[in-house]
């Protein structure tokens, strides 16, 4: 991934930003962004996933990383939904007992709840 390339997708995430955690009443979490060029110490880290959303709840904290390497060729609506996704695990996260590993249920209920938003906001056009 080229500089160019890096710049210009965290621009599309900045926007995201400034669109979505205002929108979704997320604007009192503390809810910081990591963008890691290198998708081989990211996948080290994290898995072979797009994106993660670590959350700690009872602080009202929340990290969301991306591996940009994965975005590359993705058109805007689809890293739209993958960053909705991810921030709806903020408002989940709180309804599962354990912090450990992924819930296969918060992921579809995730997921779903994301296309309700793409869907509310097209039909809205």
């Amino acid at each position: 991934m080229t500089d160019a390339e890096f710049d210009a997708l965290k621009a599309k995430f900045d926007a995201l930003i400034e669109k979505w955690v205002n929108t979704l009443g997320l604007y009192s979490w503390d809810i910081s962004y990591a963008f890691e060029r290198d998708s081989g110490r990211f996948v080290e880290e994290h898995g072979n996933c797009s994106a993660l959303c670590i959350v700690k709840w009872p602080y009202m904290h929340a990290g969301i990383y991306f591996n940009m390497q994965q975005f590359v060729d993705l058109d805007d609506r689809k890293i739209e939904i993958i960053f909705i996704h991810e921030l709806m695990h903020v408002f989940l996260k709180e309804l599962r007992a354990d912090d450990d590993g992924m819930d296969d249920h918060e992921e579809r209920v995730a997921q779903m709840l994301t296309m309700a938003l793409i869907w509310t906001r097209e039909a809205d056009r």
